[in-house]
């Protein structure tokens, strides 16, 4: 008779009864948070790791998104609480809007519970184009 890995296993008294045992699968999952300016909250569980727009598809939370490589900024949401790490580096971000927390959701993977304001490419973009201006008028 096999043995369990004594790594998995677990103590009864941990688990009043009715609860059910947390799997492995379940304690790798992060709870993603996704807040609109209207107010809308939608959460959602996804896999430690898990690309965060592709979770929010699968999970029927809809966010624009035009390139999914990071270049657009149509994705851009502003990370209110949590962490990322991105499979390439977006090129829509320089360091100081990273710094500012904002992050191309089509290119970042979730590492912990993560709270998200949305729909932040057109402010972004907007941004952007201010300073764009403002480098004309001091250079023009």
């Amino acid at each position: 008779m096999a043995q369990s890995s004594p790594q998995l296993q677990t103590r009864p008294a941990a688990f009043p009864s009715g609860q059910a045992k947390p799997s492995h699968d379940a304690v790798n999952l992060r709870t993603i948070t996704f807040q609109t300016k209207s107010g809308a909250v939608h959460t959602l569980k996804a896999p430690r790791g898990a690309n965060v727009y592709n979770s929010a598809e699968r999970s029927g939370v809809h966010l624009p998104a035009v390139c999914k490589q990071g270049s657009c900024s149509s994705c851009v949401c502003k990370l209110l609480e949590g962490t990322v790490t991105y499979s390439t580096q977006p090129e829509c971000l320089t360091p100081k809007l990273k710094g500012e927390g904002f992050v191309a959701i089509c290119v970042a993977s979730v590492n912990s519970d993560a709270t998200f304001l949305t729909h932040q490419g057109a402010t972004l973009r907007a941004e952007r184009a201010e300073d764009m201006d403002r480098m004309k008028h001091r250079h023009g």
